[in-house]
């Protein structure tokens, strides 16, 4: 997602992190429905983590000499304050969402697709970027980027015929560009796995 993004090097920071979630869905592959005994936990202490930060001043005073550089303005709460839910923590949510939604090749290659596309489409906007969509913040040149990834991941993922990866990567683009109110991590591939699963069923 592009919105609100922060300096150069800390934004090429956060989507470092994105390459480095890909361990979630190479967990859902390993260890299918059985990697919610993992996901879950993690999602939960995610979870606390941010009503921590938003409830002790110690605490989110350590998060931000530690990770505060990777976090965007939005992110960071008053403190006490609202409670305000991190990317990472989304990330999360999401793959625990996707593997109790969805078959396993379809969570996992919708979140896969998803972290390196969400990476990919955000640095190219934030360089190349210089038409926005109507009433977004996102860049059709970040969509471009995110579509052409999008498909070719897809694309190339076990048990997934090409046209339905390419109809996904299309439904993904249009969620990361304009996601509402909700959050693109949650949204994004979960709109790619409900169309993988919509087109497999018909």
């Amino acid at each position: 997602m592009e919105s609100s993004m922060g300096s150069a090097p800390s934004e090429f920071g956060r989507k470092l992190l994105h390459f480095a979630s890909l361990a979630l869905p190479g967990l859902i592959m390993l260890l299918g429905k059985q990697s919610l005994w993992i996901l879950i936990p993690l999602c939960a202490l995610s979870a606390c983590g941010d009503m921590l930060r938003a409830r002790s001043v110690r605490f989110a005073a350590f998060i931000r000499r530690t990770v505060g550089s990777l976090m965007r303005p939005s992110e960071i709460p008053s403190v006490p304050g609202k409670v305000i839910v991190n990317g990472a923590t989304w990330v999360h949510l999401s793959s625990v969402t996707l593997v109790l939604l969805f078959p396993v090749h379809m969570a996992a290659a919708a979140l896969a697709m998803h972290l390196v596309c969400d990476a990919i489409a955000a640095l190219t906007g934030h360089v190349l970027g210089r038409h926005r969509w109507p009433r977004s913040t996102s860049t059709i040149e970040g969509s471009l980027a995110y579509m052409a990834v999008g498909t070719l991941i897809l694309a190339l993922w076990p048990g997934i015929v090409l046209w339905h990866g390419v109809a996904a990567a299309a439904c993904a683009t249009a969620a990361e560009a304009f996601p509402g109110r909700a959050n693109d991590n949650l949204v994004a591939p979960g709109i790619a796995a409900m169309a993988l699963a919509v087109l497999a069923a018909a």
